[in-house]
C-alpha cells in the first residue's frame, strides 16, 4: 500500500502497543466512531486520518478494539495478549473440505416446435 501522508504510523500490532503503552490506561475511545475510535486516535495523533488507511490495516484491530471495556489500557491488554500468542503450527491447520462436482444427469431432448406463420388478420 502507497501512503500519502509522511507522518502516518505504522500498522502493526506492535506499533499500535507502544502507542497504547503512552496513553492513560483508564481513557476511553468510542468504538462506534470513525473519529474518537481508537485508530481514529492513533491515525490524529501521528497527523495521519482516514482514507490513507483504515482499521483493517491493522491485523486482529477487532480483536483488540472492539471488545469492550473500551478504554486505552483494556486494549493494550488486548493487543499484548494477542501477540503473547504463539505462531500456528501448519500441523495443526485443518484445510476446508473440497466439493466434488457432480455430473448432470442426461436429460431428454426437448421436443420439436412447429414454427407456424404468424397471424394476419
Amino acid at each position: 500500500m502507497t501512503l500519502h501522508q509522511p507522518d502516518h504510523p505504522p500498522l502493526t500490532v506492535e506499533a499500535l502497543i507502544e502507542w497504547l503503552r503512552s496513553k492513560p490506561a483508564d481513557e476511553t475511545y468510542v468504538w462506534s466512531d470513525p473519529v474518537f475510535c481508537l485508530v481514529g486516535h492513533y491515525l490524529s495523533e501521528h497527523n495521519s486520518s482516514w482514507g490513507v488507511a483504515q482499521y483493517s490495516d491493522i491485523p486482529d484491530y477487532e480483536q483488540i478494539a472492539g471488545e469492550k471495556p473500551w478504554t486505552f489500557g483494556a486494549a493494550l491488554g488486548r493487543a499484548e495478549a494477542l501477540l503473547a500468542l504463539p505462531a500456528p503450527d501448519p500441523a495443526d491447520v485443518v484445510a476446508p473440505p473440497t466439493l466434488e462436482l457432480q455430473a448432470e444427469p442426461e436429460r431428454e431432448p426437448e421436443p420439436a416446435h412447429k414454427l407456424t406463420a404468424p397471424f394476419v388478420g
